[in-house]
């Protein structure tokens, strides 16, 4: 519920000069009284009424032209006025007392604080200078995880990790227990404390980022950043000189969990970037952490086409391959980044350890007892290995991979299996290389044999007897419909060509 900047450029364009006398008289005790009790919300006299007197004018100020707007009209505008008469006297006598009663009245208010301090007279150095009254005070304030007395014993294990990770930078440990507070309580700031921090970063970034710099602990680095938008995250970080690898870590965290901007989504790259030439080890872990968020998929793509070497080994450490698709479409962003800006060697490199693994992966199933699927194979990498195939085989090669293929599904392979499911489980195995491979071939000449193949399936009596469960005749059913679809697709393009 905030007072909007339309509505307050309104109010200023009345001229009225008085300011609004119910705040002087309300906010006078406030001049005296100790700051940190302030800052931490301890001292709550005369903030009660606020919200509801603010709640009230806000109604009055949406009703149609009339009277009683007006009148809303005019007290709105003696408010402004007490406004910026507080942050004045905060500038010109670097008092954060009146600082804080200006931050307290404008908390309802949408207009930017550079809307203020272009009102008042003041010089350069009478800012930097409450800015820098304002650094030990924030310095003083933060979040500490401690052992209660009652807690519970995964609870004492989860603060254990916490700070064994922190000392041995394992990002798992320490964001485990973040995680879990984020999820139950949040982590937040004092509200006042939060607004002076947006006031400093507003006033003298640089001093800002003096602050940030003296926090110790990644927690308070999650507090200390959390309230920041895309934009200002990016604009922090842009011009930091910081080598603190939790603090970059957090940056990146914040920035791709948000809607980014293209600048925000650069700015989270370079610090990715710099976290490798750091600590590569520090960056796989951030690489596994954080592997199922598209915008991270994003930058990392666009990160392993310019680092100086893309090896084997990293790439193994980097990419993890399992059974389901339920991120393909985030590596689909992570491909279409890295094909953007990668040479046509490392394209080479990356798309055939991602081949060799897949084929490895698929290869090591069957030897899991407990192993069992109904449905293809294809995992995340999916488009990755119809890539490979598409530019690094030749149509022949990929033809023979696909007859190798659908001869053992055909033929129902003669591998021993214990069980109806894990014979099912193998078949599943091949379909999902058969599947991919008829994508890799789908601009060829072998569509419509393709396309026979796969109908003659679904009338084999042999093999329907022995696969003729409702899932394996879906997905027959399914793929031979996508083949048929894809072939539409491709006479409708011929014909407009034409």
């Amino acid at each position: 519920m905030e007072i909007t900047i339309e509505t307050i450029q309104e109010a200023r364009l009345l001229g009225i000069t008085k300011e609004y006398n119910p705040y002087v008289k309300r906010f006078k005790t406030w001049h005296s009284l100790v700051v940190d009790d302030l800052v931490l919300g301890k001292i709550k006299k005369n903030t009660e009424a606020l919200y509801t007197e603010i709640t009230r004018l806000k109604a009055q100020l949406a009703t149609p032209p009339n009277r009683q707007r007006t009148h809303a009209l005019k007290r709105l505008a003696t408010i402004i006025n007490f406004q910026k008469a507080e942050l004045s006297k905060a500038i010109l006598t670097n008092n954060i007392n009146h600082l804080l009663i200006f931050l307290e009245t404008h908390r309802y208010f949408e207009t930017p604080y550079e809307n203020y301090l272009t009102d008042i007279t003041f010089s350069p150095a009478q800012l930097t200078e409450l800015a820098k009254t304002l650094l030990p005070l924030l310095a003083r304030f933060g979040i500490e995880l401690k052992k209660g007395s009652y807690a519970r014993y995964h609870e004492q294990s989860e603060l254990e990790a916490y700070n064994q990770g922190i000392i041995n930078f394992n990002i798992d440990k320490v964001y485990t227990l973040i995680n879990s507070v984020e999820n139950s309580k949040g982590i937040h700031l004092p509200f006042r404390l939060r607004s002076l921090l947006r006031f400093l970063f507003v006033i003298d970034i640089n001093i800002f980022r003096q602050y940030i710099d003296g926090l110790k602990t990644p927690i308070n680095y999650v507090a200390a950043l959390e309230w920041m938008s895309a934009q200002q995250l990016a604009t922090f970080f842009k011009g930091h000189t910081s080598a603190k690898k939790w603090l970059l870590f957090e940056g990146i965290r914040q920035l791709v969990a948000r809607k980014s901007s293209v600048d925000s989504l650069l700015t989270a790259k370079y610090l990715l970037i710099k976290l490798y030439d750091q600590d590569k080890n520090f960056f796989i872990q951030i690489c596994n952490y954080e592997n199922r968020s598209p915008s991270f998929n994003q930058i990392l793509g666009s990160c392993l086409a310019i680092i100086p070497t893309l090896t084997p080994d990293l790439i193994n450490q980097l990419f993890k391959i399992g059974q389901y698709t339920f991120f393909v479409k985030n590596k689909d962003l992570l491909l279409d980044a890295f094909l953007n800006d990668a040479s046509d060697d490392r394209i080479e490199i990356l798309l055939y350890c991602i081949h060799k693994k897949w084929l490895a992966y698929l290869d090591s199933l069957p030897q899991e007892i407990d192993f069992n699927v109904l449905h293809p194979v294809l995992t995340d990498y999916a488009n990755y290995v119809v890539k490979y195939l598409c530019r690094s085989c030749t149509i022949d090669e990929t033809k023979k991979l696909w007859d190798e293929a659908y001869f053992k599904i055909e033929n129902i392979d003669s591998k021993w299996h214990r069980t109806q499911p894990s014979r099912l489980t193998y078949f599943m195995i091949l379909f999902g290389k058969l599947y991919l491979y008829t994508l890799s071939l789908i601009d060829s000449e072998h569509i419509d044999t393709m396309k026979n193949k796969f109908l003659k399936l679904l009338n084999n009596s042999i093999f329907m007897s022995r696969y003729g469960e409702e899932s394996v005749t879906a997905n027959l059913i399914s793929v031979s419909l996508v083949i048929a679809h894809i072939k539409d697709l491709l006479k409708i393009k011929a014909e407009e060509a034409k």
